[in-house]
């Protein structure tokens, strides 16, 4: 659960950088990928 949560939490933030910041593209795609790896360590965690 806190996976799902930590993951659209950090697609909200990426999206909202995104649209008011066009310079924040290349932030957005650092955000989701670091997102990605904190989701799949906690999934592995949890485990």
């Amino acid at each position: 659960m806190k996976t799902i949560l930590i993951l659209v939490a950090g697609m909200m933030i990426g999206v909202w950088l995104a649209d008011s910041h066009p310079d924040y593209a290349d932030y957005l795609r650092y955000i989701t990928s670091f997102v990605t790896e904190k989701a799949s360590e906690v999934g592995a965690a949890s485990r």
